[in-house]
């Protein structure tokens, strides 16, 4: 079995976010600051089994299944308040789920 290293991405000042997961294990991660606290929401652009997370300051820490970013089937609150500070996004396969991912962070405080 192949051990993958994570992959840290440059910041994603530029949404949305892309990727593939081309081997079950592999991980990408993004940092994302914010500079003020934020109201966001969480809009996947892509249906698969992919698994997401997002971590930050104070402990925050969640996520699911690509599929069940948002929608009807959605895992996650619709809106999150996020504390200023940087957070670490990771998009990772399990099992044997690979494949491609977009994924959007939308500020709802901007205007």
């Amino acid at each position: 079995m192949e051990t993958f290293e994570p992959r840290l991405l440059l910041s994603a000042d530029l949404f949305p976010i892309a990727g593939t997961i081309s081997a079950p294990g592999e991980e990408d991660s993004y940092r994302i600051t914010f500079a003020e606290p934020a109201r966001v929401s969480f809009d996947t652009l892509t249906a698969n089994e992919l698994d997401w997370r997002l971590s930050g300051p104070g402990g925050i820490g969640f996520g699911g299944t690509m599929n069940r970013a948002d929608g009807s089937s959605r895992s996650v609150p619709a809106v999150a308040d996020l504390a200023r500070g940087t957070y670490t996004l990771t998009i990772g396969g399990s099992a044997s789920q690979t494949g491609d991912y977009e994924f959007r962070i939308n500020d709802l405080d901007d205007d």
